[in-house]
């Protein structure tokens, strides 16, 4: 081993996890800040019309 290096294991394990929490807190606080885009809620009585599975689903109908 060389003198004057340190060992990168611990140290960047410990920076690692300082920026995935520090990221993780920066999410949370934005997911609880800005809406979500969400549709307006689903109207049962107006069904679009023709109703269909999506591709994966064809060979059902």
């Amino acid at each position: 081993m060389m003198r004057g290096y340190l060992k990168s294991s611990p140290h960047f394990f410990r920076l690692i996890w300082i920026a995935m929490a520090l990221l993780l807190a920066v999410l949370l606080v934005l997911a609880a800040l800005i809406p979500a885009p969400l549709q307006e809620q689903a109207d049962l009585a107006r069904v679009p019309n023709p109703v269909r599975s999506a591709w994966f689903l064809l060979w059902i109908q």
